[in-house]
């Protein structure tokens, strides 16, 4: 990956995890903002995942598409939470 592509890369993961600061507490905040800073984007996403399954949180449907799209094809998606769609707002 070209160092452009890298910043990109690096740019779109920290705007996902800033759109949801507000529902992350300052200890799940530092794990992923720490996996995004030493260049371990798709396990960031892949704990983000988690985090959010385990705290059964609501985000829209498009954010969770995000965060598979950012594990890069570098997680085996059998490693993301089974359930992690129910984590997805429905759209009215």
């Amino acid at each position: 990956m070209s160092e452009d592509l890298q910043r990109k890369y690096r740019r779109r993961l920290q705007s996902l995890v800033a759109r949801l600061h507000p529902m992350l507490t300052s200890q799940q905040r530092e794990i992923v903002e720490d996996l995004v800073n030493h260049g371990e984007g798709p396990e960031a996403m892949l704990m983000l995942a988690w985090i959010l399954v385990e705290g059964d949180k609501r985000v829209p449907a498009s954010t969770i598409a995000e965060i598979r799209e950012l594990a890069d094809d570098l997680i085996d998606p059998n490693e993301f939470p089974p359930n992690l769609d129910q984590c997805a707002i429905e759209r009215s």
